[in-house]
């Protein structure tokens, strides 16, 4: 399935990655990836709201596998 995300004309994906549990980052760890990159950091539908400590963690764990300037 990345293959076929990766042959759509596209620059950016929007990854929904909070209620996943970042699971994403391992496919990108795994196969690469060559776009931009819009990670979901905290999920807007729910009431909770996280700390900012947690979204800054989360964009951390992007940058660890995506290149920070495809984030």
């Amino acid at each position: 399935m990345i293959g076929a995300i990766s042959d759509l004309d596209a620059d950016v994906l929007f990854i929904e990655n909070a209620r996943s549990e970042l699971e994403m980052l391992e496919v990108f760890r795994s196969y690469g990836c060559d776009k931009g990159v819009g990670p979901g950091v905290y999920n807007i539908h729910s009431p909770r709201v996280p700390p900012v400590e947690e979204m800054v963690e989360n964009l951390r764990q992007t940058v660890s596998v995506v290149d920070s300037v495809q984030v």
